[in-house]
């Protein structure tokens, strides 16, 4: 997996990750994805201080059909994520490592309107499901809440999608997505972001999931 993972960076260097594909190998969907190289800044920053590939503030039109032909539709686990800090770098340390209360959202994308998240929700003591609906931005690969009237915000964004590949016959997925809020050094409240990876579920891993996450946060919340 470490072979295909250099593959893949190659690929995004050279700005055709979404042709790479390595059908040689076994599936290896567990195998976390190192932050490679870890001295280059990988983010920048919009106007409203939401967080794009370096350079990229747009998907490409083969990505954009990735998007459209394989995201959708589709069911999305989480692998891991990691923070982006504010001068574009990534900590090289799984954000939710050793964490206690929050945690990561693994993602049905039933289509281009509706999506569920699937979570631990600490606070009902429960595995957790939470069905919304979203608004797509297709050119900039982003979702945001379906019920917001105020456009693309932190507050109602929901996730980036900023990469889309295959690898070892298994679909993946990278995402830009809030992560919570913190003080900074003035005391002023800031959204954390991070960088995370899924894989695409297969019908009866996405099942198995809907039978684990069982509990209906809207009816609480």
């Amino acid at each position: 997996m470490k072979k295909a993972i250099l593959f893949f960076l190659l690929c995004l260097s050279l700005g055709w990750a979404t042709s790479c594909s390595e059908s040689d190998n076994e599936m290896d969907e567990n195998t976390l994805h190192p932050i490679e190289p870890p001295y280059e800044p990988m983010f920048q920053f919009d106007e409203q201080g939401i967080p794009y590939r370096l350079n990229s503030p747009t998907l490409s039109l083969e990505m954009q059909r990735d998007v459209q032909n394989e995201a959708l539709g589709h069911g999305w686990k989480w692998m891991q994520t990691f923070e982006i800090q504010d001068n574009g770098f990534v900590k090289s340390e799984d954000f939710y490592k050793e964490m206690i209360g929050p945690s990561p959202t693994s993602y049905y994308i039933k289509s281009d309107k509706e999506l569920v998240r699937y979570f631990l929700s600490d606070a009902n003591h429960a595995m957790a499901f939470h069905t919304q609906a979203f608004t797509m931005d297709t050119k900039a690969g982003v979702l945001s809440d379906g019920n917001s009237s105020s456009g693309i915000t932190p507050q109602s964004f929901l996730f980036r999608i900023w990469g889309i590949y295959k690898l070892n016959r298994r679909w993946y997925m990278d995402t830009i997505e809030p992560l919570g809020t913190r003080l900074d050094e003035n005391g002023v409240s800031k959204t954390v972001w991070g960088y995370s990876h899924y894989f695409r579920m297969s019908d009866d891993e996405l099942k198995q999931m809907q039978n684990e996450y069982t509990f209906d946060y809207s009816s609480v919340n």
